[in-house]
C-alpha cells in the first residue's frame, strides 16, 4: 500500500509536466530579436537598378554592425570610410513585415577627423548632421544578400530615383 501511495503521489506531483507558458505582454509581445545580427560590409550601391560605380571613387567602404535593440528590432552602427574620412551613423531598422522595414537615422556619431568629407560634393561631416524621421524602407533578404532600398541616398546625389545598397556578411 506505502508503494502504491508513493506512486500515486508522484504521478500527480507535476514534475514531468511542462508549466502553461504564460501569454506575452504588451511589453514582450513587440520585443523580436533582429533577423540580421552581425557585421555586414557593402558590396554594391545603384540608382535603382543602375549600378552607381563611381560611390567607390569617394567612399573606399562601408560597414555595418548590426545587433538586436534592447526595445526590439535592430540597431545598426553604419561605418563609412575614405582615405582622409571616416563617419559613424546609428541607424533603427524595425522587425521587417511582409519586406517593409521602419527605418530612423539617428544621424552622425563621430567624425574622424571632425569636419571631414567624402569628396567634394559632401558636406562636413558633423555629429548629429543627417538625422531623419522614422520611414519605411524596402527591405529584402536573398542569397545571403542585405538589400536596403532608401539608407544612403546622400551619398549618391545624383541618383533621382531610389538608392540601392546590397550587404553581404
Amino acid at each position: 500500500m506505502v508503494s502504491f501511495l508513493n506512486l500515486l503521489a508522484c504521478s500527480n506531483s507535476g514534475l514531468n509536466q511542462l508549466p502553461d507558458p504564460s501569454p506575452p505582454t504588451a511589453d514582450t509581445a513587440a520585443l523580436v530579436d533582429c533577423p540580421w545580427v552581425g557585421a555586414w560590409s557593402l558590396q554594391g550601391v545603384a540608382c535603382s537598378s543602375f549600378p552607381v560605380d563611381d560611390w567607390f571613387d569617394d567612399y573606399a567602404a562601408a560597414t555595418a554592425q548590426i545587433t538586436t535593440a534592447p526595445s526590439g528590432g535592430c540597431d545598426v552602427a553604419l561605418t563609412l570610410t575614405a582615405p582622409s574620412c571616416e563617419e559613424t551613423v546609428a541607424w533603427h531598422l524595425s522587425a521587417p513585415a511582409e519586406e517593409q522595414s521602419a527605418f530612423t537615422n539617428g544621424g552622425v556619431t563621430a567624425c574622424v577627423p571632425t569636419d571631414c568629407t567624402f569628396g567634394d560634393a559632401d558636406a562636413p561631416c558633423t555629429p548629429g548632421d543627417r538625422v531623419t524621421p522614422t520611414q519605411s524602407i524596402a527591405v529584402d533578404v536573398a542569397a545571403g544578400a542585405l538589400v536596403l532600398t532608401g539608407p544612403l541616398a546622400h551619398t549618391a546625389p545624383n541618383c533621382t530615383l531610389e538608392v540601392v545598397t546590397t550587404w553581404m556578411k
